[in-house]
C-alpha cells in the first residue's frame, strides 16, 4: 500500500494500537510465533518486530494480496499458512475484522484456540453491532456486541478472558472527511482478548 494514502495510514495506526494492547498482556520473550488471520496487507507483520521478535505467519484468502505481501516482504520470517486448520502452536493469534464474515463463529473460534499454544493469546476484533448504524452490512453474516463476544469466548473451556472492550456509540451519518471515516471505524468495534489455558478443558 502507498504509505501516504489515508487508508494505509489508518490501517497502520490500527495495527500499532492492536500490537500495543497485546504487548500489555505478554512479555516480548513469550512470543516466538505469531499468526495473523485475514492479514490484508500484513501491516501487523511489518510492525511485529517493534513489539515481539517473532516469526510471522499469515492467512489471507486473497491470492493476489498474499502474493503482494510475500513479494514486498524483506523478512524471510513471513510465511503464508493455507487455512486455520493448518495452523498450530502460535503464541499470539490475531483475528481482526474476520469473525463477522464466517459462517460458524463457534467452530472458527474453536479452530483459533486449537491453533494457539498453551498460555498463548488470542486477539479478536469485530465490528460492534454494525447492523445498528450501517445501511448496508454486506458481506457481514453475523453481528457481535461485547456481550455476544463474551458468550462466544466463555463457551470454550480451553480459554480464559483477559479483556473485553467496546469502542462504540459514536456514529456520523455521512462522514465527509478521512478523519470522520477513521473515527467511525476506530470507535465502533468490540475487542476480546483470551488466553489459552495450560490444559485442555
Amino acid at each position: 500500500p502507498n504509505p501516504s494514502d489515508g487508508n494505509a495510514i489508518h490501517h497502520r495506526v490500527q495495527a500499532q494500537e492492536r500490537l500495543k494492547r497485546v504487548s500489555e498482556c505478554l512479555f516480548a520473550d513469550q512470543v516466538r510465533r505469531a499468526l495473523d488471520i485475514g492479514a490484508g496487507h500484513a501491516i501487523i507483520g511489518e510492525l511485529l518486530d517493534s513489539y515481539f521478535p517473532a516469526e510471522y505467519s499469515f492467512i489471507e484468502p486473497d491470492d493476489q494480496l498474499a502474493g503482494q505481501v510475500l513479494a514486498r516482504s524483506s523478512s524471510s520470517d513471513f510465511r503464508r499458512v493455507p487455512s486455520i486448520t493448518d495452523a498450530e502452536n502460535y503464541d499470539l493469534v490475531f483475528a481482526n475484522q474476520v469473525m463477522e464474515h464466517v459462517e460458524d463463529p463457534r467452530k472458527f473460534f474453536s479452530d483459533l484456540v486449537t491453533a494457539t499454544a498453551r498460555d498463548g493469546l488470542i486477539y479478536l476484533e469485530v465490528p460492534n453491532r454494525d447492523d445498528t448504524f450501517k445501511a448496508d452490512v454486506f458481506p457481514h453474516t453475523i453481528f457481535f456486541s461485547p456481550r455476544a463476544l463474551t458468550g462466544l469466548i466463555k463457551a470454550d473451556p480451553r480459554v480464559e478472558i483477559v479483556a473485553i472492550e467496546s469502542f462504540g456509540g459514536i456514529a456520523i451519518a455521512n462522514p465527509r472527511t478521512l478523519w470522520e471515516r477513521v473515527r467511525i471505524s476506530a470507535l465502533n468495534r468490540a475487542v476480546g482478548v483470551a488466553r489459552r489455558l495450560g490444559f485442555d478443558g
